[in-house]
């Protein structure tokens, strides 16, 4: 009898020790998430300041009607830049939504496929990259679906098959790829490397020149253009003092380098956010003792005691027409510090 009284304190004991754990990790966590969230999430008192983030996404995938309509708010309220508005403008007149067209484009770059899916739509695009359609951030999959090949699946013989009007390559493309467009004598755009800014915006335009769609890749580069002009007047005047880091990858605590298109977009914050040319120790993070840090992966734990904001990756590292929508996320996890 004694026995079994004993093994039900013991039991008591354990079950009591596991809910104490239990507890207390419970409020470990959520008193560190509240100082945590999502850029493209977060209910700020700021995001008001801002226009609706689903509808510059819908412009940047190429719903040309609401980009039109965010051009002509963006003017109204403040008549700034007006030549760029008043070519961005003229030229909206000028393009169709219904993007009807004889090409067949194999885009066989992240970058060419996720701008061309803005310019032509899928029915002129014969093949992307697989990952591409795992990036449902950039666009779903039920327009990603209309595509039928993947470019790793196009050996010479498929190529031959489905006829491709142009391939848009880069110089890191798969050798054999390159040497079969060239003996199959499809005509071909070589993308070029792309480590600023002003090299993300020019090759909207040049990708879509090679297509045949040089007005809508001018219209397209001006609305982003302008997006980003647009987020500068409506954040720089509500941001506090105190130092802001982005972290790339929040695990290694890496930092974007110097000439990246990252690296563009963060200096437009000026003295707002403090650049760092090495990657830097945990320990030294925490000396800094930033206000904000903004990191493009999920990982909160690695960061304690530390407000951190995320912004998704696949945007960030995407240098296209998302630039806009990247801008935008870092401008609302700014934002958001001072909430």
């Amino acid at each position: 009898m004694r026995s079994r009284r004993s093994s039900q304190r013991a039991f008591a004991l354990y079950v009591a020790s596991a809910l104490f754990l239990v507890g207390w990790w419970w409020a470990a966590f959520h008193s560190y998430e509240s100082s945590y969230w999502s850029a493209a999430e977060k209910e700020s008192p700021y995001r008001g300041a801002l226009f609706a983030r689903e509808r510059l996404l819908n412009a940047l995938r190429g719903d040309w009607k609401e980009a039109k309509t965010l051009l002509a708010e963006w003017y109204l309220d403040s008549p700034q830049n007006g030549s760029l508005f008043a070519e961005a403008l003229a030229l909206g007149q000028l393009i169709d939504q219904q993007r009807e067209s004889d090409e067949r484009i194999f885009a066989q770059t992240y970058v060419a496929a996720t701008i061309l899916l803005a310019i032509l739509g899928p029915e002129q695009i014969v093949a992307i990259p697989r990952g591409l359609r795992e990036e449902v951030a950039l666009f779903p999959k039920i327009v990603t679906n209309q595509i039928s090949f993947d470019c790793e699946n196009c050996g010479q013989e498929m190529l031959s098959a489905i006829k491709p009007s142009l391939a848009v390559v880069a110089d890191y493309s798969n050798p054999s790829t390159l040497g079969s467009i060239e003996q199959l004598h499809i005509p071909s755009y070589r993308s070029n490397g792309l480590t600023s800014l002003e090299s993300a915006l020019y090759e909207i335009e040049a990708i879509s020149s090679a297509s045949n769609r040089e007005r809508e890749g001018r219209f397209l580069r001006l609305f982003v253009e302008l997006a980003l002009l647009r987020i500068d007047e409506l954040t720089t005047t509500l941001l506090g003092e105190g130092k802001r880091i982005f972290l790339s990858k929040n695990m290694g605590l890496s930092l974007p380098p110097k000439e990246s298109v990252t690296s563009d977009l963060l200096s437009r914050f000026g003295s707002f956010v403090e650049l760092y040319d090495n990657p830097m120790k945990l320990e030294e993070l925490m000396a800094i003792d930033p206000c904000l840090v903004i990191c493009s992966s999920f990982q909160p734990s690695k960061l304690p005691k530390l407000k951190t904001a995320w912004v998704d990756e696949a945007v960030q590292n995407s240098p296209t027409q998302f630039i806009a929508l990247a801008y935008y996320d870092l401008a609302v996890a700014m934002l958001g510090s001072e909430g």
